[in-house]
């Protein structure tokens, strides 16, 4: 193929059919994949870029459609890719650990966000989330972030900054525990902080009934205060899980997993925001799923001609009291509570 003297650019890319798909645009992060596997971020416009096959001029990879290749200086091809959200996190410059891709999508989706979204945040951090929630509230919506280090928050304002997404984002410095926050109603509500329960009811305040609670801890311990916190707070449906991620080495001839997993990174807790009601008294799922079976096996025994009175011994169905009488007795078996 022919390449352009001065661009490293096949030549025949400046006659690409017009709306064949997007170009790069000066100051556009771009991902330049190389012929290892290896995917590097770089700016589009800023300076030259070193692969494991050689330098990008980046000034020449502008206007390059998505997708194609270009030469770097020791004539090896390298793909111009767009930057995905995954790659936006894991090109960001920490000075914190952040929460993993493998949670973040599982944290997106239970917390319901969309286009439009106001969410509230609590730990900034390096801003892996904040950029995450950042893009997926899109235009219309509004990321609110609270951080007790200037210096984290610094530094997060700068990777959303390069990821473009700066301006659906406000970024406060602040200690919740004394000061509180100034949003209500907002749509959704993260917790990422050492103590969670110190500042549960700040964020209640500011989150609207319906919304959903989403809380990030590194222990099992934590996990308990949290849920303990809960118990005696506005909500319901209270959920308690872990994300593991494995790959797979891509052999077809071979296929099994890599000799190493992304395991544990946090526990994650989700709960949704009520308005109290006084007769709403909740089981612990396991009963009510108890009693739920209970229920259905004495319906089916009552549509039974004759059957019906004799609920009981006689017909190996034991009598069913009230949902209402199992709510609050004491399970005798500890390990199911």
């Amino acid at each position: 193929m022919e390449m352009s003297s001065d661009s490293r650019v096949p030549a025949e890319s400046s006659r690409e059919p017009a709306g064949s798909g997007p170009v790069v645009r000066e100051g556009d992060m771009v991902i330049l994949f190389g012929e290892d596997g290896r995917r590097i971020a770089a700016r589009a416009g800023e300076g030259r870029k070193g692969t494991h096959f050689g330098e990008v001029d980046m000034a020449t990879v502008v206007g390059v459609l998505y997708g194609r290749a270009i030469e770097t200086n020791l004539g090896r091809p390298v793909y111009v890719l767009p930057m995905t959200l995954q790659d936006h996190i894991q090109a960001l410059k920490r000075r914190t650990q952040i929460i993993y891709p493998k949670d973040l999508g599982t944290i997106l989706v239970k917390l319901g966000i969309g286009n439009g979204s106001r969410v509230l945040e609590c730990g900034t951090g390096s801003g892996a989330l904040t950029t995450a929630l950042a893009w997926m509230v899109g235009p219309a919506g509004r990321v609110y972030t609270y951080e007790r280090e200037a210096a984290f928050s610094e530094r997060a304002a700068y990777n959303l900054r390069r990821s473009r997404l700066i301006d659906r984002v406000e970024l406060k410095i602040r200690d919740l525990e004394t000061a509180g926050v100034d949003e209500c109603d907002v749509d959704a509500v993260f917790l990422d902080v050492r103590e969670p329960p110190a500042i549960l009811e700040v964020v209640t305040r500011a989150l609207v009934p319906g919304g959903v609670l989403g809380v990030l801890v590194p222990t099992a311990n934590q996990v308990s205060q949290v849920i303990e916190a809960l118990q005696g707070a506005p909500y319901v449906d209270v959920e308690v899980l872990e994300t593991f991620e494995r790959k797979y080495k891509v052999n077809a001839q071979r296929l099994r997993p890599e000799d190493r997993m992304i395991g544990h990174t946090g526990y994650l807790l989700f709960a949704r925001r009520v308005i109290p009601a006084e007769n709403f008294r909740p089981v612990l799922r396991h009963r009510a799923n108890q009693v739920a079976k209970a229920l259905a096996r004495l319906r089916r025994q009552q549509a039974v001609p004759g059957v019906g009175s004799r609920t009981g011994a006689a017909t190996g169905v034991p009598p069913v009291e009230s949902p209402v009488s199992l709510e609050h007795e004491d399970d005798p078996d500890p390990s199911r509570q």
